[in-house]
This record gives structure tokens, sequence and C-alpha cells, in this order.
């Protein structure tokens, strides 16, 4: 298991709380990154994405209430998690950080189609 899926497992409050204090969220944006940072650990395990990623990136998408909000949000989430990763000084392979920015690239566009529509 990657680093990063351990710390999202783990400390799954503790890294909502901390991009909650920066993004200052509604309750419903809160819910769907919530599930959203579920289901990024559950893809990080798998090594692929899973389908609840998408539908919690969809879910976060409709919740935004502007899009420039929901694509702050995706990189305030992925500086977050690196962030939470060097501080535990767990070793993180360049292929596991790719794996997060393409993971993260893809619910963003997920979110950004469902904010569209």
């Amino acid at each position: 298991m990657s680093a990063l899926a351990d710390i999202l497992k783990e400390e799954h409050e503790r890294v909502l709380e901390r991009w909650a204090l920066r993004t200052r969220p509604s309750a419903g944006v809160r819910e769907a990154v919530a599930q959203l940072l579920t289901a990024l650990g559950a893809s990080l395990r798998a090594g692929q994405v899973q389908p609840a990623l998408l539908e919690a990136a969809r879910e976060h998408g409709r919740r935004s209430p502007h899009l420039d909000a929901l694509a702050r949000d995706y990189g305030l989430l992925r500086d977050g998690l690196l962030d939470r990763v060097e501080e535990s000084s767990r070793p993180m392979t360049l292929a596991e950080v790719r794996v997060l920015t393409d993971l993260v690239d893809r619910a963003l566009a997920e979110g950004a189609a469902a904010h569209a529509r």
C-alpha cells in the first residue's frame, strides 16, 4: 500500500479538517470531499480509478458554487495530501505522486463536467 493510501486510511478526518480550514466549504461540499477522500484511498489501494471516485467528484462538482472554487478545492486537497505525506516522513515514490496527480486530475475533470450540466 502506498504511503498516501495509508495516510488516507489512518488520518481521513485530519486531512479533511485541514482542507476545510483552508477552504471554508459548505456542508454539502465538505460531505462530497469526505466521500472523495475515501474513494481516493480506495483507488490508490486498487491501483486504478474506482467508480466511487468519479461519483464523488461529480457530486462535488454539482455542489460547488463556482468552477474556480472547484478547481481551487482540488489543488488545495492535493497540496494538503502531499504536505501530510511529507510531515509523516513516510516514503512516497515518484510513481505514487504521478498516480495521485492523475487521480486528482481525473476527479477534477469529472467534477467540472458535472458542474457545467
